[in-house]
């Protein structure tokens, strides 16, 4: 529960609305993406927190034998469906993932001064210019204002707009690299050669489809180019799971931007220029 510990020890309001809602999502409804994505990996250190808490939960739930009658998450609202033998060993574990990351976190993975605005630019690190991002995939681009998840419509993870998708082929919207590849298939992290942080999350709530329907031809440290090819989708693998296939890009590193501005909305294809980033002070 990385986010928590964020939230308490953070004063920016706008990370402490994100880190809130998302420590909430995950709790209640055992919906992890917003914290991954907008608390975790951007500041790292919490994402290493996470994995090694989430290991040592693990062994816990192992070493208790824990096991349940049907496939479920791991929200509070489904802990009632793990009655059963291991039970006990599955609340402790539940515990220390929950707790015990919180407070390292608290204590150890994050201050304010890991913000973009209060960083000290050293020379490895790549000044911002001024970009254009092409389109990663063919279809309606909308605003992200009419994303149906508050996540994403409130623009909490960042500016950006948003597809839906009439073709499953998800494209490299600029020259740079691979920073992060879910498993899953469901989202793409990249980071552009000029600096800009582009989040691509194919569908809503896809995540739970476990990667069926999800080819992903791209791994973590991979150089791409502009329109090369990144994840095949099926759309209707998507839409037979009950999943819309609104696809959001998302530049998580707006905050260092002076402006972000999209394109206009309506029907594109692949590789069009969608946004603009404007670096300048």
């Amino acid at each position: 529960m990385q986010p928590l510990g964020v939230f308490l020890k953070t004063k920016d309001k706008k990370l402490k609305e994100l880190s809130g809602s998302a420590a909430f999502s995950a709790v209640l409804a055992g919906i992890t993406e917003p914290a991954i994505y907008g608390v975790t990996l951007p500041y790292k250190r919490p994402f290493a927190i996470a994995a090694v808490f989430s290991s040592i939960a693990g062994m816990i739930v192992a070493a208790a034998g824990t096991s349940c009658p049907t496939l479920l998450g791991t929200s509070i609202l489904s802990l009632p469906g793990y009655i059963g033998p291991g039970f006990v060993g599955f609340v402790i574990a539940c515990a220390i993932a929950y707790f015990g990351s919180a407070i390292c976190t608290y204590l150890f993975g994050f201050n304010d001064s890991m913000l973009p605005q209060n960083k000290v630019e050293t020379k490895e690190e790549t000044t911002l210019k001024d970009e254009t991002i092409s389109s990663p995939a063919t279809g309606e681009m909308i605003a992200l204002e009419d994303v149906n998840d508050p996540i994403f419509s409130s623009k909490a993870m960042g500016e950006g707009v948003a597809f839906k998708l009439t073709d499953g082929h998800i494209y490299s919207p600029v020259d740079g690299e691979v920073i992060m590849a879910a498993k899953t298939g469901h989202a793409v992290g990249l980071k552009s050669n000029n600096g800009a942080e582009i989040l691509i999350h194919i569908g809503m709530d896809t995540v739970n489809m476990n990667g069926e329907g999800f080819n992903v031809l791209v791994k973590e440290g991979q150089k791409v180019s502009v329109g090369d090819l990144l994840v095949e989708a099926d759309l209707e693998a998507i839409e037979k799971a009950g999943y819309d296939n609104v696809t959001p890009v998302i530049i998580t590193n707006t905050t260092e931007y002076k402006e972000i501005v999209p394109a206009s909305y309506g029907a594109k294809t692949a590789k069009e220029e969608i946004i603009e980033v404007r670096a300048g002070k």
